[in-house]
């Protein structure tokens, strides 16, 4: 199976899919399946009245690209074995800088593990020594 990753990327915002295919396509070949898989699929968008296909993360977030990727061309999404995630913008030195965020998710949880296992090896930001053991503070 072939893998293809397709998705968008902003300035604030991103985000990819990642289908498969029993077929090697070009990327010119995919251009053109993806393409026609828009075209279809801001024909068919449903909007609300505050809602319109404005850009390409409208036919992936609201609309049915990777649908009718799948119907058209045969693509099937990408099946994991382990999908791991972590908060991004947490601080992993400071436990206490997660009771902003919610924690009841698999990533919040994960972000848990993370920080106590980083201040479980010596790192913490109450005092700044591991900055010296990382050869990054001035003696």
């Amino acid at each position: 199976m072939y893998k293809y990753k397709i998705g968008y990327a902003d300035y604030d915002d991103s985000e990819f899919v990642e289908l498969e295919h029993e077929e090697k396509f070009t990327k010119d070949e995919l251009t053109t399946m993806i393409g026609l898989a828009v075209v279809a699929a801001v024909r068919d968008f449903k909007a609300d009245d505050d809602e319109y296909v404005h850009g390409f993360n409208d036919v992936m977030n609201h609309g049915s690209m990777c649908g009718h990727l799948m119907l058209m061309y045969g693509f099937k999404p990408v099946r994991y074995e382990v999908c791991w995630e972590a908060l991004g913008h947490v601080s992993l030195f400071d436990e206490a800088e997660l009771a902003d965020w919610q924690l009841d998710g698999e990533a919040g949880r994960n972000t848990l593990e993370l920080i106590r296992m980083v201040n479980g090896a010596g790192f913490s930001r109450k005092d700044d020594s591991y900055l010296e053991r990382l050869g990054r503070k001035d003696k």
